[in-house]
């Protein structure tokens, strides 16, 4: 219930600042154009829409039907899922509990400029998780490879840097995972395929042998 609460507080705040409010600079030449990943959002969007206006139609015609082809016992999913209520009156009434609640915890953050609080530097995100772990990765690299490490010494130095003005939290997110993947996930994914191939062949030989024998 908290989770929801400040889910929908976080919510309400973005959909005023992003809707809502006015803003201060105006974007004379800006030039609406649809593109393929509007297309591709929208559809996505009416889709959402429709699930959750109709959930009755999507388990009745997709997930029931399929559920009745696996192993599933029948009775199991007819005494269990065919009877779901998905908008029922107290589910209905404490979802929009949570939702009036979340505005007013939003109207009270906003009115006292709670959202503008800030941590101390030592407390940030920055210095807890993202300076260590950038001296971690550094520290294995160099204990693995010596002075031939292969990280970018220019990402470390991003990910050190103490100014989050100048190294954004996402930014912090993007470097870690590229390093992350360039030096570790690429070398797994290519064992990993290697292995599976290697199995698959050998199966389909043994098919083909059991077959023509």
């Amino acid at each position: 219930m908290v989770i929801s609460v400040a889910t929908v507080t976080y919510l309400v705040k973005m959909f005023y600042h992003v809707f809502l409010k006015k803003n201060d600079k105006e974007y004379k030449d800006l030039v609406f154009d649809i593109s393929s990943l509007d297309l591709a959002l929208g559809s996505i969007s009416i889709i959402i829409i429709f699930i959750g206006t109709n959930p009755n139609f999507i388990m009745k015609n997709l997930i029931e039907p399929q559920l009745f082809l696996t192993t599933y016992n029948p009775h199991f999913i007819l005494e269990h899922l065919s009877h779901i209520s998905f908008f029922g009156f107290k589910d209905v009434l404490f979802s929009t509990g949570i939702i009036l609640v979340g505005i007013i915890v939003c109207l009270i953050v906003e009115k006292f400029r709670l959202f503008r609080i800030k941590l101390p530097k030592r407390l940030s995100v920055e210095y807890i998780l993202f300076i260590p772990l950038s001296l971690i990765m550094k520290s294995v690299c160099l204990l693995i490879y010596g002075k031939k490490c292969p990280i970018n010494q220019e990402n470390i130095k991003k990910l050190q840097e103490t100014d989050i003005q100048k190294t954004s939290f996402i930014d912090r997110i993007v470097i870690t995972a590229n390093v992350i993947n360039e030096r570790y996930e690429k070398s797994i994914i290519r064992s990993d395929a290697l292995i599976y191939t290697f199995f698959i062949t050998i199966i389909l030989i043994i098919m083909l042998i059991l077959k023509f024998c």
